[in-house]
């Protein structure tokens, strides 16, 4: 999406081998592996076929301010702190843990990935049916008897997990952690489900006094996917810079949000308020959680974004077939948090 920044970009993406082993790359530097394992549970690949990721996750599960967290990263001098709010299937879900991994996997960042659901999130027999790696070719039988099996498990989650009450655990784990570490950068990344949280962690309202100045709780956010999401309500008065990413072809959420928060914005500004910056990305296919569960993109094109080092966005980068791409976007987030 053009980003302006030379801040060491960290874009991995999952390339799936002739063999069936799976490789984790920098796309910075192409020739680095972050894990490479092969899928050899039956029941999980039966399950959700072609999205859990497999792998050894490098971290650690501890309690960080009032929450199991999986930590990972630069414990001593961190060059900033990196919060994940994962999809609905929280850490359970091998990607989420990997994808914590990955940003870590510089040694320049703190990473958390905290348990917003307290334990209790979707279970993962519900994540292709309601999310089907290639609804194309999911046959309309299996596609609605899917649904009608799952649905009754997702609504009683939902009735759990009402919006008040995730709203004030996600900010009162970032309030803690921002009184904790005052002079640290934090960004957020959120995906799915905490796409939405992620930005409204971002909005005056949540702002809290430091040294009796008023702060805002993270310094950047990236929002991928984000669902369910309230407009205008959800992006107004927002006071950090925040990067969308939006899918082509998501059933899910529609890519005509994007023109929605523009408008708004666009409004706001004229308006005489002040926007902070808004990076819109737009990915192809882009099918509802290619960032974190691996869908299937670019068939028979061969090639991925790429970037080198401290130079522009030099185009495809052909002659080199990947089969899985998992895009993360943390490359905004490490231009704000220096």
């Amino acid at each position: 999406c053009g980003y302006k920044y030379m801040i060491d970009p960290l874009l991995v993406a999952l390339h799936r081998t002739d063999c069936g082993s799976y490789l984790l790359l920098s796309l910075s530097s192409p020739s680095q592996t972050y894990f490479s394992a092969t899928m050899t549970d039956s029941s999980c690949s039966e399950c959700i076929k072609g999205t859990i990721h497999s792998g050894q996750p490098k971290g650690t599960e501890e309690l960080i301010h009032g929450l199991n967290t999986y930590v990972i990263g630069n414990r001593i001098n961190p060059r900033g702190i990196i919060v994940i709010y994962s999809d609905i299937f929280g850490l359970a879900l091998p990607n989420n843990k990997l994808i914590a991994d990955a940003y870590a996997a510089s040694g320049q960042w703190l990473v958390y990935l905290p348990d917003f659901f307290h334990g209790d999130p979707v279970d993962l027999k519900v994540a292709d049916a309601l999310l089907p790696v290639d609804a194309a070719a999911q046959s309309t039988f299996a596609k609605y008897t899917g649904i009608l099996a799952s649905m009754p498990t997702f609504l009683m989650w939902r009735t759990r997990h009402k919006h008040a009450d995730v709203e004030k655990t996600c900010i009162d784990f970032l309030s803690s952690l921002r009184r904790a570490t005052p002079d640290k950068k934090i960004g957020i990344v959120g995906f799915c489900w905490g796409g939405r949280y992620a930005i409204r962690a971002g909005m005056a309202q949540h702002q809290i006094s430091i040294n009796n100045t008023a702060t805002p709780l993270i310094d950047a956010v990236v929002a991928l996917h984000p669902s369910n999401m309230v407009l205008p309500d959800d992006v107004m008065e927002l006071v950090v810079p925040v990067s969308y990413g939006w899918g082509a072809q998501d059933i899910a959420v529609s890519y005509a949000t994007r023109g929605k928060i523009e408008k708004f914005h666009e409004e706001e500004r004229g308006r005489g308020k002040r926007v902070p910056e808004m990076k819109h990305c737009r990915y192809e296919p882009g099918r509802h959680g290619f960032a974190v569960r691996g869908i299937r993109v670019m068939r028979g094109r061969g090639g991925v974004w790429r970037r080198r080092r401290g130079r522009p966005w030099s185009g495809w980068r052909s002659g080199f077939r990947w089969d899985w791409v998992e895009i993360v976007s943390a490359e905004f987030i490490f231009a704000h948090c220096v």
